[in-house]
């Protein structure tokens, strides 16, 4: 009995040879009312090749790429093209929607031509910071597969790219941060209409057999107190290491604030005996803002009198890194001049202590907010000094503190 819906499948044609070559055609069947045609497809393989497409212990990379575009045939282009066909299905039909699809869709179902237009828009409303690290993760995503079709994001594409990440050894808190912007980019492109949601990739409950974004770990991050107390007995040889040194505490002592910010700070955010300013990243990402508050302590001016313009009028920047009438990029690309010269510095300094981890403006964000748990201070409280949008991210700051209470609970209870 004739099928009354058009099938499809894939045919190795072994009776045809690309000229002097080995390698052999693939061609698209399409079988309706007892029917069938052929059609070629721009794919060529050795029968070595076709065994291993084949093979359900696949491991060459290149040609799970061409098994992922040998799968797009016969499923969303094939089904996609029966969607196109108006009335009563022909073989001629077909091959005009399947071989004439939209150019313009194509280029839509590119996930870094998505990713270009996600930082382009940013970049025009003034988002540097998103853009800089949307791009971060497109630049590395690439390197793991140089074209990338929304059809390929498989949670096999997933789970590869996290261990060639390891592989390389980069840590899986960059892995899952590119991988969250990944799927930022396939969520804007579901919404815009361009892919379906059937084939989701990552997953939305338990045991979906989806791909789970790992979290990072911010195991040994922060400095213990022991090692907060050495580093700031430590007096630093030269000049440079002496401002990299007071700007890393800077940041320590006001409450862990980014480099961005410590840019942006103008002598009109001190007010009396308090500072107050509005951090960038919220600004960027949150709806409402609010002003983040400390106390403009003796360290804190100490270290201002040091190294800020002497020009205390309020428009004035406190530091003189960045000049009224900058872009967005010359302020991102400042504040990243800044911190790389802070962590190499640091850096130095660690290896002078013996501390035996490394010492970055991370560090101090990560430092500030362990030792006011350690001293008493709540969640909530260190999550409103710190300028979180929530207190989960907090909590993912305290995660290696959370370790050392429980080791020290079980100590306790091992007394007994």
């Amino acid at each position: 009995m004739a099928l009354t819906k058009p099938t499809a499948n894939l045919l190795f044609d072994t009776r045809t040879k690309i000229k002097k070559s080995s390698k052999h055609p693939v061609k698209l069947t399409v079988y309706y009312l007892g029917q069938k045609r052929r059609y070629k497809l721009p794919h060529y393989f050795t029968k070595e090749e076709w065994e291993k497409l084949n093979s359900p212990r696949l491991r060459d990379t290149q040609l799970k790429d061409e098994r992922v575009k040998l799968d797009t045939y016969i499923g969303d282009m094939f089904e996609n093209a029966l969607k196109r066909i108006e009335g009563q299905f022909t073989f001629e039909k077909f091959k005009d929607a399947y071989f004439n699809e939209d150019k313009s869709q194509l280029i839509n179902k590119d996930v870094y031509a998505q990713f270009e237009k996600v930082i382009s828009e940013n970049e025009k409303t003034g988002h540097i910071g998103n853009a800089t690290i949307y791009r971060s993760a497109l630049n590395s995503i690439k390197k793991y597969r140089a074209k990338l079709n929304f059809n390929q994001i498989t949670p096999e594409f997933l789970r590869g790219y996290e261990t060639y990440m390891k592989q390389s050894g980069l840590s899986m808190t960059y892995t899952s941060i590119n991988l969250r912007h990944l799927r930022a980019i396939y969520n804007t492109a579901i919404h815009e209409g361009l892919i379906k949601d059937y084939d989701y990739p990552f997953s939305q409950s338990r045991n979906d057999k989806k791909y789970k974004i790992k979290k990072g770990s911010n195991r040994n991050i922060a400095l213990t107190t022991d090692e907060l107390k050495r580093l700031r007995q430590y007096q630093p040889e030269t000049k440079a290491r002496r401002i990299a040194y007071q700007y890393w505490w800077f940041s320590f002592y006001c409450n862990g604030i980014n480099v961005v910010d410590i840019c942006q700070l103008q002598y009109k955010h001190i007010k009396g005996d308090t500072v107050e300013y509005l951090r960038t990243k919220s600004i960027e990402t949150e709806t409402v803002v609010k002003p983040i508050h400390f106390k403009y302590s003796e360290r804190i001016s100490s270290i201002i009198k040091e190294l800020g313009n002497l020009n205390n009028s309020p428009d004035t920047y406190i530091f003189n890194i960045l000049r009224h009438g900058d872009s967005a990029k010359d302020i991102r690309r400042k504040a990243q001049n800044l911190t790389h010269v802070i962590n190499t510095h640091m850096e130095k300094i660690s290896k002078k202590l013996e501390l035996g981890k490394d010492i970055t403006t991370y560090t101090a964000r990560h430092s500030f907010a362990t030792y006011m748990y350690r001293t008493g201070s709540s969640i909530e409280e260190i999550s409103e000094a710190m300028g979180h949008a929530s207190i989960e991210t907090t909590q993912r700051y305290l995660e290696s503190f959370t370790d050392e209470v429980l080791q020290k609970q079980s100590e306790k209870l091992e007394e007994i």
